[in-house]
């Protein structure tokens, strides 16, 4: 089972107050560091919510609970120190931030829509996505790939370091394929009318469960 979690950015001097201290040590050094405001409320937002849905999936007291340890694999990618059975990963995009959260290793990805850049096409198909969908090149057709793909790649931790014009969306199969083979699953779909997201595993029978509405200052969803 995966679950989403979701909140919005906003700035709340309420939720500041209350959980500044519940927020991952490193996250609280880079806030101390950051002086735009703007950059500064969605990395807080972040690690509020990293810390809600944390205390949520593994039934915790927020307000008792203290920030959870970060541990960083060897492209970057976080995982639990105290708690590896449980996987996490955290996206954000406009106004919104999508956390999910797993027992086993997840990806997610969530993209505002927007009027694709010319171009953006051949550094995201693959040969095979662009002989599919060619004439077809629409804001439906690449938000939904890329998604996915950055999915992936936060699912196996490469990173921007790998090539998305090495993967192929197979819709049809939900499957992500990787130089040819077979590489994870996905879920992919809307957030509302102006968002898409895509949620990347390995394992096909994993069901995606979206968990509440958006978090309120006191911890309630």
């Amino acid at each position: 089972m995966i679950k989403i979690y979701r909140k919005k950015i906003v700035w709340s001097e309420k939720e500041t107050q209350l959980f500044s201290d519940k927020i991952e040590q490193r996250r609280q050094n880079n806030l101390l560091r950051t002086e735009n405001k703007k950059v500064w409320v969605r990395s807080f937002t972040t690690g509020r919510l990293l810390h809600h849905a944390l205390c949520h999936y593994l039934e915790l007291e927020e307000q008792e609970t203290p920030a959870f340890q970060i541990g960083y694999g060897e492209n970057g990618k976080p995982f639990l120190l105290d708690y590896k059975e449980v996987h996490y990963n955290l996206s954000h995009s406009g106004d919104w931030i999508l956390c999910a959260v797993s027992d086993q290793p997840v990806g997610i990805d969530i993209q505002q829509k927007s009027s694709m850049r010319r171009g953006l096409c051949d550094r995201v198909f693959s040969e095979e996505e662009k002989k599919l969908w060619q004439g077809k090149e629409t804001d439906a057709i690449f938000f939904p790939i890329w998604c996915v793909k950055e999915g992936y790649i936060k699912l196996t931790g490469e990173g921007l370091k790998k090539d998305l014009r090495q993967l192929t969306v197979s819709f049809g199969e939900q499957l992500v394929i990787d130089q040819g083979k077979a590489a994870a699953y996905f879920v992919q779909g809307n957030f509302g009318k102006d968002y898409c997201f895509g949620v990347c595993m390995f394992q096909r029978e994993q069901q995606v469960e979206w968990m509440g509405e958006d978090i309120d200052g006191t911890g309630r969803e």
